[in-house]
């Protein structure tokens, strides 16, 4: 079936068997909407350059694609509905994928194995692959080409935008891959040493994984992993996560002949009273 017009389901549902396919193939901006949640059991293809939105109203419902999702031309705008993709999807790109603009959620049943989530600002395309080595569980995702609003780190070693992953169970052990492209790295940004991390306090403090090189060419990625809660996930370089650095430190004072010595104790050569004034004292020097 091939629709021109608008989606509108105000009380009815499609049958569960039914194993076809809806088209959304208008000139014109196309909606789906009414105010009951329908679930698409048929396959869904979006083929309109100017998009199919989840309503631009306050009237609407959340959606369901049972089936595979096929973009062929033009985006969906989730709006202020969630979207469930139950079979996955085909064909997204920097022109055609799911653009989360406000409060609607993407969201997908992920277990043990790669689930991607299509999301994009429209005219970047940021998807985010999960992975949940724990207990299977449903998640929500949403993209904003922007820092967090809590962020105070400042931008140069970041890059820019982050995605908003919520869940339905607490816990677990997840793996977070999202994806980026060379325009939105930060002016300081160092994709040969950069990291995941996440953020429970949207962007006020931010727990990164270990750094390491991105992988791929422009679109590039970079997995973290043994993420036990959710939140505000962001990639930003070594500048956040610190240097290891290993050091020998040699005391130029008690050091003598190849071998550190203990005779700046022995000689009570240093006093246990400061030396200062500001009254502070010990009761022995330590070796």
């Amino acid at each position: 079936m091939q629709l021109k017009g608008d989606f509108i389901n105000n009380s009815g549902s499609i049958s569960t068997g039914s194993n076809g396919g809806l088209t959304f193939n208008g000139t014109s901006a196309q909606e789906i909407t009414g105010s009951q949640s329908t679930t698409f059991y048929c396959g869904v293809t979006i083929n309109n350059t100017a998009g199919v939105a989840l309503t631009n109203t306050a009237t609407g419902a959340d959606q369901v694609f049972d089936s595979l999702l096929t973009f062929t031309a033009g985006d969906i705008t989730l709006n202020g509905f969630d979207l469930t993709l139950n079979e996955g999807f085909t064909g997204a790109d920097a022109s055609k994928h799911i653009i989360t603009n406000g409060a609607g959620v993407l969201k997908a049943y992920v277990t043990n194995s790669n689930v991607t989530f299509p999301v994009g600002d429209g005219t970047v395309y940021n998807p985010l692959v999960l992975n949940e080595a724990g207990t299977a569980d449903t998640f929500g995702v949403q993209y904003a080409n922007t820092a967090p609003g809590g962020w105070t780190g400042g931008n140069p070693h970041t890059v820019l935008g982050h995605w908003t992953v919520t869940e339905v169970t607490a816990g677990g052990n997840l793996s977070v891959t999202p994806q980026w492209i060379g325009t939105q790295e930060q002016a300081s940004f160092d994709r040969t040493d950069c990291a995941v991390g996440v953020s429970t306090n949207n962007g006020a403090t931010v727990a990164w994984n270990a750094t390491g090189a991105a992988a791929g060419g422009d679109p590039y990625t970079r997995i973290g992993t043994g993420f036990t809660s959710v939140g505000k996930f962001m990639v930003g370089d070594f500048w956040f996560g610190g240097i290891d650095v290993d050091l020998d430190l040699f005391l130029a004072g008690p050091y003598s002949g190849g071998t550190m010595t203990t005779n700046l104790k022995t000689k009570s050569l240093i006093p246990l009273t400061d030396p200062y004034g500001l009254g502070n004292t010990v009761a022995s020097i330590p070796k």
